[in-house]
């Protein structure tokens, strides 16, 4: 009785913890699609902080890509890898893996890791 508490206490505080993190990744998808729209329409893009100019400027451009790779994935276009990676990519929506790929660079590039 004790495990199957535990088991379903740990099963819905990681429910939780993907809710939470999806969350966070569809706020974040829409800050920087509401960034793209708004520094475009009023002009401001050159006031921006560098890190979020790059957020900016990757972050549509990202999404059409992985829409398109999906696409590919989804019509069966032969390429590169693809029947390995494709069930994973298709997982999400593009503009969640945007989100992911774009924070990770970021943080990697800051931390000065070098890619293996």
């Amino acid at each position: 009785a004790v495990d199957s508490k535990r088991k379903n206490e740990q099963r819905r505080l990681l429910e939780r913890q993907l809710e939470l993190e999806n969350m966070a990744l569809d706020s974040a998808a829409e800050r920087y699609r509401k960034l793209a729209l708004d520094t475009s329409t009023r002009g401001e893009g050159s006031s921006l902080p560098a890190a979020t100019k790059l957020l900016k400027s990757w972050y549509e451009p990202l999404v059409r890509a992985l829409a398109e790779e999906q696409e590919n994935i989804r019509a069966r276009v032969s390429g590169t890898d693809r029947r390995v990676y494709g069930p994973y990519l298709l997982m999400l929506p593009p503009e969640k893996l945007a989100v992911i790929t774009l924070h990770t660079t970021l943080s990697i590039m800051m931390r000065g890791e070098k890619v293996k």
